[in-house]
């Protein structure tokens, strides 16, 4: 159950927190996603660096909160009905609002990000949630937690509060009864214990419970003394309350001395709908999860469902039994064109294309298409796999109607690099080499991409990259036209389980064996320092990708390339994930949560685009076609590598190495696959067991996401357009706070300014587009 607040004194009872630097959170794959696209100053002087790994943002509190909303209690009635916002002409209940913030200082060009204010706790069990707030800063009182500290403490608004008032506030709120006259002023209030007493045990041993804190200092060297001692107290109380519990602490970083100004906000409420059931109307109960973002507080994910009997729920009277909606204005008007290569395509999915571009079903162009659902717009797909920037120049040349596009999307830059040998050379030990060899050809491989990463001159990414954004702007020549361009997503594999180090995902025969009797001299084991590195080479090309549209902007001075991170939402979908199965390991094709594919594996149905599961079988389809064709013909060996070109289709890269490889051992297992294939086509059997291992997406879609991915990919980008530009057209909660107004007294004399209309290139805000089954607003 969450226990509400009254703000019937009309001060904000929320609090302002943090988040961590862009280089930790690249480092990490936190719950985030760059996506938010105002574009942040320049920045003169780097983001301070979180203490430790334990750092952490709100907004994986938040993806963890809506995605576990619907099995949380919801608060018994007059609580509900004491604490409401305003939605059109309606009161709302609200159960818990947690606020978050990010500040910069326009004529110092920089940006950082901390906490003003409280430490925030959040209990959450089977059975219930409890969130409280404790308020720290020197600013002004507001919110219950403060009328608390006014009771215990006095009102300490110009001096530092000793640690031993701290000590008695935590006591307070935690391990004590409500002090009476805190039950006068705010009577929805209650400690733990009160709970406990009131409602029963919501957090007994047995409910799986889980603790975050929230605050804002890690170390007792930082400055903040009293805040580390006093956290020290929580955690200590809150053990004692509740045994067993897992306890998260997260971190933020210290507040710069620059004078910050409110850039933004974000608010996330649980709001249990009230139903009637005495008037007739047979209202279905039901609950929602929101978060709102900026200043216009426009909800970007909005989830409902109807609560289950253990819920408990609100039972009030209304006239209606729909619930008030926000009415969204989608941007996508009169056009929408989609650029990119195999991971815009969706190579693998559903059926792929047989023609050199190779596109799948479950295509991003298609997807965000689909989500538009107007058959009037000039729709363009000219994404095409294999393609480079090279590929990409040819793509936007093809570009018809340039002038009636609103919106495009594009994934870029992964080619450049020689992705595709990477993943061959340095995973799938796509070659016939010795280890000693493979690993001196994958180092080089690695070696030539990070090259092309940190080259600054005309032949580097970053400016490949420059020059594709520009190309794109200037062809459409309206300013209101939008370019979202998608990283990739921030690493493929876990990198910290050790379950791995015993896999090998060898093209022909991956698998698991923890025996050194099985252990195979041409075969690649995924060992830690493998998936890391991979891993950090996918970081850095998003930090290029990211920071070249932040050029783009500046040097153009707009505001029209957004920088999409598709990574989070690919949490806990990666290869190598913890597992509690102790019968479970990689490479398991049946893991449905695994949203990669291996050569070979099925795609994975999804209900956000069941066309996927009705379609043909698409290996059979291509064995089909092979055996139409009359045989497998490779290139020459010696030769096909240079006659590829810049943007080869991804099977003719394939068919090459697979000619070196039989060139170089004529009686080894493939020569020996390719003649059996050959035969198996000669007598048109179309179930032989070797004919499929040349069948062309069997082996290209290696690496690239299955549906569920494509959709996750989607999702990020409409959340980034939904940020960006979508238009609310219809009365939004009215919140008891002016989001424009400084919320601290670092710089008393500085006036307050609107957030600036800036473009989010280095990630420094996050769009909470949360797990999949949380929806954005479709478009009106």
């Amino acid at each position: 159950m969450l226990i509400t607040r009254d703000d019937g004194d009309g001060v904000s009872a929320m609090c302002e927190l943090g988040n961590p630097s862009l280089p930790e959170r690249s480092r990490r794959s936190a719950i985030q996603s760059s996506t938010l696209t105002r574009r942040a100053p320049r920045r003169k002087h780097p983001l301070a660096n979180p203490k430790s790994d334990s750092d952490g943002s709100f907004t994986q509190f938040i993806g963890r909160f809506v995605n576990i909303a619907e099995t949380l209690y919801i608060e018994p009635k007059e609580q509900v009905e004491k604490w409401t916002t305003k939605v059109g002409n309606r009161d709302v209940g609200i159960s818990a609002t947690g606020v978050w913030h990010a500040f910069g200082d326009q004529a110092e060009n920089f940006v950082m990000q901390g906490l003003s204010g409280c430490t925030a706790i959040i209990i959450i069990s089977s059975k219930g949630l409890w969130a409280g707030h404790l308020w720290e800063s020197s600013s002004v009182v507001s919110g219950p937690s403060a009328h608390l500290e006014r009771y215990a403490l006095g009102d300490f608004k110009h001096r530092v509060r000793p640690t031993s008032d701290f000590q008695k506030l935590g006591v307070d709120i935690l391990g004590a009864r409500t002090p009476p006259r805190v039950q006068k002023d705010r009577p929805r209030w209650k400690s733990l214990v009160d709970l406990r007493q009131d409602y029963g045990d919501p957090f007994a041993q047995g409910t799986d419970v889980e603790i975050f804190v929230l605050t804002q200092a890690k170390e007792i060297d930082d400055g903040n003394v009293r805040f580390r001692a006093h956290i020290d107290l929580l955690r200590s109380k809150l053990e004692e309350l509740i045994p067993g519990a897992r306890y998260t602490e997260k971190t933020y970083i210290k507040g710069s001395p620059i004078p910050p100004v409110t850039m933004g906000v974000i608010a996330v409420q649980y709001s249990p709908y009230d139903h009637d059931e005495g008037s007739g109307n047979e209202c279905a109960r039901q609950a929602r999860a929101r978060v709102f973002y900026e200043n216009n507080k426009q909800s970007v994910i909005d989830k409902s469902w109807t609560p289950n009997k253990d819920q408990g729920g609100v039972t009030r009277k209304r006239d209606a039994c729909e619930p008030p909606q926000e009415a969204i204005e989608w941007p996508i008007k009169q056009g929408y064109v989609a650029f990119g290569d195999s991971f815009a395509a969706g190579m693998g999915t559903g059926t792929t294309t047989s023609d050199s571009c190779r596109i799948g079903s479950a295509n991003i162009g298609d997807l965000i298409n689909a989500y538009t659902d107007d058959p009037n717009i000039d729709y363009q797909r000219r994404m095409c796999s294999g393609d480079t920037t090279v590929g990409l120049d040819r793509q936007i040349k093809e570009w018809k109607n340039p002038e009636k596009a609103d919106v495009a999307t594009l994934t870029i830059g992964g080619n450049d690099l020689g992705f595709s040998d990477i993943v061959s050379l340095c995973v799938l030990s796509f070659t016939w080499d010795y280890i000693t060899s493979l690993t001196t050809r994958c180092n080089n491989a690695k070696k030539k991409a990070r090259q092309l990463m940190r080259d600054t001159s005309d032949n580097g990414i970053g400016t490949r990259l420059v020059a594709a954004y520009t190309k794109i702007l200037e062809k459409s020549t309206r300013k209101d036209f939008h370019l979202y361009v998608s990283g990739y997503p921030s690493g493929f594999f876990n990198a910290e389980t050790e379950d791995c180090e015993n896999v090998t995902f060898d093209w022909q025969s991956p698998s698991y064996c923890s025996s050194w009797t099985c252990t195979r001299p041409h075969a690649w084991y995924l060992y830690l320092s493998i998936r890391k590195d991979l891993n950090d080479l996918v970081v850095e090309l998003n930090d290029v990708i990211s920071a070249a549209i932040q050029k783009v902007n500046t040097d153009k001075g707009v505001d029209q390339v957004h920088f999409v991170d598709v990574g989070p939402l690919f949490d806990n979908h990666r290869w190598c994930e913890a597992s509690d199965d102790p019968n479970f390991h990689e490479p398991d094709e049946d893991r449905a949560n695994t949203w990669y594919f291996l050569s070979g594996w099925k795609d994975i149905p999804s209900p956000d685009w069941p066309m996927t599961a009705s379609l043909p079988d698409n290996d059979q389809m291509e064995i089909t076609a092979l055996i139409e064709q009359g045989s497998i013909q490779l290139p020459p060996a010696d030769t096909c590598e240079a006659s590829l070109g810049t943007d080869p289709d991804p099977y003719a890269r394939w068919l090459c190495r697979a000619s070196e490889g039989v060139a170089a051992e004529p009686q080894g297992d493939l020569a020996s696959k390719l003649r059996e294939a050959n035969n198996e086509i000669a007598a048109k059997n179309f179930t032989g067991q070797s004919i499929g291992w040349f069948s062309p997406t069997r082996q290209i879609k290696t690496f690239h996401p299955r549906t569920p991915g494509m959709i996750a990919c989607r999702d990020s980008i409409i959340a980034a357009i939904n940020l960006t530009q979508s238009v609310v057209t219809a009365d939004l909660p009215v919140f008891t706070y002016d989001p424009e107004e400084p919320k601290f007294t670092y710089a008393p004399d500085q006036p307050s300014s609107p957030a600036p209309t800036t473009t989010n290139t280095d990630g420094l805000l996050s769009p909470l587009m949360g797990p999949p089954g949380g929806k954005v607003l479709p478009p009106s």
